[in-house]
């Protein structure tokens, strides 16, 4: 039980969600041959007319109610990172918002209904996996503002100055990877405004 709770796959800090299961996989055998331990004394209590109790080592029982909360939300975690995938690969302009901003809020409810159980909050892995979610959600607003398509090259170009590095949003490699990579969730303030203007000066050109 010391073991686990000093090494146990707890943190996601330098830690792959392979690495974590396959952490959580060994101390799952460790429970297990302790428990088959157990078994084993059972002949030798019987000799002596002895019964077993019905927990010899209550740790190993808390040990195992740990294991399954952290491999449900190192799950969650390979989950999202399956699904970010999908998304992050394919071209910015084929995304689809509504179906990503649903399945990030559905996400997010599992996250806090897992959370309430025992001592998962205090967890680092759980406030990463809370803190990616947050981080996409609130990236969701400004995603759908590059996605505005009143935006003209003239403020693609006011925007790559201000994030002083160029890209082609009209290229196949301008992705959802390619907007991360860019730090582009660092500029929603600009990106909105830029989008507000862009919107403004459509609607004068229309009435032209």
């Amino acid at each position: 039980c010391k073991t686990f709770k000093t090494g146990g796959p707890f943190s996601a800090d330098e830690l792959s969600i392979e690495a974590a299961m396959e952490a959580i996989a060994q101390f799952r055998q460790v429970c297990a041959d302790q428990r088959n331990a157990e078994i084993s004394m059972k002949p030798g209590m019987d000799v002596f007319g002895m019964s077993m109790p019905e927990e010899v080592d209550p740790t190993i029982a808390s040990t195992e109610a740990d294991l399954d909360l952290l491999e449900k939300i190192w799950g969650l975690m390979s989950e999202w990172a399956k699904m970010f995938d999908q998304w992050k690969y394919g071209t910015f302009a084929g995304m689809d918002i509504d179906d990503m901003e649903t399945q990030a809020a559905s996400f997010y409810k599992r996250i806090i209904k897992l959370g309430k159980v025992g001592d998962l909050k205090a967890w680092g892995v759980y406030g990463t996996m809370k803190d990616i979610v947050d981080e996409f959600k609130v990236s969701l607003p400004m995603i759908v503002d590059l996605k505005n398509p009143a935006l003209r090259q003239r403020h693609w170009d006011e925007l790559i100055e201000k994030v002083g590095q160029p890209f082609d949003p009209t290229s196949d490699d301008f992705t959802l990877e390619k907007v991360f990579d860019l730090k582009l969730p660092n500029y929603v303030d600009d990106v909105a405004n830029i989008s507000a203007n862009a919107n403004k000066e459509l609607a004068i050109e229309t009435a032209l």
